[in-house]
């Protein structure tokens, strides 16, 4: 074989090598459902007529559009636009100004009743949310995907997991927060552990935030941000986070929080400190370390099975 050729043969398996595993490392894409034929489009034509009109024969029509993941994601979408529109529109004119604000569909019977359909179409919805939504640049669309994948359930966490571990830095943070708002604690846990460490300051603040929804083995953890982690930033969102369980671990870790944040004069740390005290104590009023101190050793070291936290809904 001419020396040449062969070098070329080598390259060009180094070439492809090389292209399996940078798909292999790549981010995550946005989902593309692909063109409807028209009988599909005819399907999904008439469930969405059916729907509009609360028409008998809805259900029949879902059921089967279910059956089929590309007439399933466009109805999806469907539901999505009707959402978004809910959380565009407008208020009354003030001053001369329109005043736009997310809309709580809990308020809005077309929101509720979207939310209710995206429910029910469960884990075939999940990959729409994730590529049209939690994947987004806007902040809109990746809040309405967070809200919709906690609707779907653990039944979005496979998936949830993959962004967790693939996705770019915005992504990684949207993925934290669906998981804690998911709160499935067996599988998220080791993952939002580890973005806990994440290079990324802003990832490693939302992973604090999801790890609130996987219950009481989350104190360790926040209590070990709190203590090692070098951003102040994180140090007072795990504050915050540690606040959300009233158990003696807590109250501790923020204890010595609070007297650290004394020592060094770091004053938003310890406006951080007394707020997460006060929380967890239900009473309002600054008090010395000590105090504090005192008051925490009389507090339950477990949570009833009843006081779980829930995860915040917030963008940090």
């Amino acid at each position: 074989m001419h020396p040449g050729l062969a070098t070329r043969q080598r390259h060009a398996t180094a070439l492809v090598l090389a292209a399996c595993f940078a798909a292999c490392a790549s981010p995550p894409v946005r989902y593309q459902p692909g063109p409807l034929s028209a009988e599909q489009l005819e399907l999904v034509r008439k469930a969405e007529a059916a729907y509009r009109k609360e028409a008998p024969d809805y259900p029949v029509l879902r059921a089967q559009v279910l059956e089929d993941p590309v007439a399933t994601a466009w109805l999806v979408r469907m539901f999505v636009r009707d959402l978004i529109k809910v959380r565009e529109r407008p208020l009354a004119p003030t001053g001369g100004q329109e005043i736009v604000v997310r809309a709580v569909e809990g308020a809005d019977p077309v929101g509720v009743r979207a939310t209710n359909e995206i429910r029910h179409v469960g884990a075939k919805a999940v990959p729409l949310l994730i590529g049209d939504l939690l994947l987004h640049e806007g902040t809109l669309p990746r809040e309405l995907g967070i809200d919709l994948l906690a609707a779907v359930g653990p039944a979005a966490v496979p998936d949830l997991l993959d962004v967790a571990e693939r996705g770019d830095v915005r992504q990684r943070r949207a993925a934290a927060r669906a998981l804690g708002r998911v709160g499935a604690s067996e599988r998220a846990l080791p993952v939002l552990v580890r973005m806990a460490e994440d290079g990324d300051y802003t990832v490693r603040a939302d992973a604090l935030r999801g790890l609130v929804g996987c219950g009481e083995p989350a104190i360790v953890h926040l209590a070990a941000r709190l203590s090692g982690d070098q951003d102040p930033f994180v140090q007072r969102v795990a504050a915050e986070q540690l606040g959300r369980f009233p158990v003696r671990a807590s109250g501790v870790a923020l204890v010595d929080y609070l007297e650290r944040c004394l020592r060094t004069r770091d004053e938003s740390g310890e406006r951080s400190a007394q707020a997460a005290l006060q929380v967890l104590a239900g009473k309002r009023g600054l008090r010395t370390a000590e105090a504090w101190r005192r008051l925490v050793v009389t507090w339950p070291e477990r949570l009833p099975a009843t006081a779980a936290p829930k995860p915040e809904n917030q963008d940090g």
